[in-house]
């Protein structure tokens, strides 16, 4: 061994000395820390939700064990969020009883506004938290360190809404990046404007991309752009905690679905077998939906098409449910054209997380569409550059996307201590 060998190996040994030193001192401090209650009876705790809200909990609310398998838990705490008519979200913070604890349940939840920041949000998550944990902390030893204040406030005063409940958003942005032989341009704009109560929900948008492309090749170059406008409007209406019936209709141009114009009108009706009440945590949705559409096609299609009169039918079907096993959301719809139905398309999307056993999980996401139904693609033989760019749309059978994982931990099972140094 060469003598810058032997001084990176003493180096390295020293090294780890030094680390087995600092971590053999750090914890002859934690064992003297009063942690000896609390991990022998304190509430075991799941957090079944993203994880920056974790650290902030873990300091605020010392009093629980926070375990890192849901199986070891307690008290499942699962946290879930809906977006509501102003722009805003509502959480529901579902504390759930396990083992000896197992059908004390409780549902907690509150709105923010869409200018509230996410101190806001987490803050309120914490506050709720410590309300709906007393109920399992009181049943355990660790409840005599703990007090209960009580500061009272002034009765909040009737609000009035002068925008009637309308909410409206305006965007406007782009990106441009590059490099020597290629750049990009993208741009957009939108408007939209929603007003949701519990018996009627209207959603209105409007707006327009663009897309530009360069490729230098040898002393040449090969410019891609593409343009899209749109105008879509919802209306639904409630008609009971599972039924609602609404009205869409829309506008649109693009470049690559080689349509001028494009109009379409129809109702739909839904039904949900679960409760819409309960929309946070489970879902199984059947829509259908029928509707006319106009198209103006900007070149002719490899129908002979240069304007079509069209009518159209689609039903789907959307299991959505947040549980203690995991979570999935899957749709599959199928949809076709009255003409001809030998033009249709069936379309099934999913994103699964199961745990499957302690400490084990799995998940798998995608989409997969089987397509029949094109009838917009430009006739003639696409050019080397559109189908290379993929600047217009290429007749084509199907279309899929699948990503999918699994992970297993091990270890200790208490996640209690927040450690921020040199990052997380």
């Amino acid at each position: 061994m060469s003598i810058r060998g032997a001084c990176v190996l003493r180096v390295a040994a020293l090294a780890a000395i030094a680390i087995l030193l600092i971590h053999r001192a750090a914890y002859a401090q934690a064992s003297g820390a009063p942690d000896s209650l609390l991990q022998a009876g304190g509430t075991k705790v799941f957090l079944d939700m993203p994880a920056t809200y974790h650290d902030y909990i873990k300091t605020e609310i010392p009093y629980v064990n926070y375990v890192r398998d849901r199986a070891l838990a307690q008290v499942h705490v699962l946290l879930t969020e809906e977006t509501t008519g102003s722009g805003g979200a509502r959480y529901t913070l579902s504390l759930i009883g396990r083992q000896e604890f197992s059908g004390i349940d409780d549902t907690l939840s509150f709105c923010t506004e869409p200018s509230q920041s996410e101190e806001i949000v987490r803050n309120t998550i914490v506050v709720l938290l410590k309300r709906g944990l007393m109920r399992y902390v009181e049943k355990t030893p660790v409840a005599d360190f703990i007090t209960i204040s009580y500061a009272r406030r002034a009765a909040a005063a009737a609000a009035t809404d002068k925008w009637d409940y309308w909410v409206f958003s305006l965007s406007s942005g782009g990106y441009m990046q590059g490099e020597k032989t290629w750049d990009n341009m993208s741009l957009w704009n939108y408007v939209t404007a929603n007003r949701v109560t519990p018996e009627l929900k209207t959603e209105l948008s409007i707006g327009a991309n663009y897309s530009e492309d360069n490729y230098d090749y040898s002393s040449s170059t090969v410019t891609s752009i593409t343009r899209s406008q749109y105008f879509d409007g919802l209306v639904v209406k409630s008609i009971d905690d599972h039924w609602s019936y609404g009205l869409s209709a829309g506008l649109s141009a693009s470049s690559y679905d080689n349509t001028e114009l494009s109009a379409y009108v129809g109702p739909a009706v839904e039904y949900d077998i679960f409760p819409y009440s309960a929309c946070t945590r489970r879902q199984l949705r059947v829509l259908y939906q029928v509707y006319y559409k106009h198209v103006r096609y900007m070149e002719e299609t490899i129908y002979g098409k240069l304007l079509q009169d069209l009518g159209k039918q689609s039903l789907s079907v959307t299991c959505m449910a947040k549980e203690r096993w995991g979570s999935v959301t899957t749709s599959l719809s199928g949809s076709n054209y009255f003409y001809d139905f030998r033009k249709n398309r069936l379309t099934l999307s999913g994103d699964i997380s199961l745990n499957l056993a302690k400490g084990f999980s799995f998940t798998l996401s995608g989409y997969a569409y089987m397509i029949h139904d094109l009838i917009s693609p430009a006739k003639g033989e696409a050019s080397y550059e559109d189908v290379l760019l993929r600047r217009k749309q290429i007749d084509t059978q199907y279309r899929y996307y699948s990503s999918f994982g699994l992970q297993y931990s091990f270890g200790s099972i208490y996640s209690n201590v927040v450690n921020p140094r040199f990052g997380n």
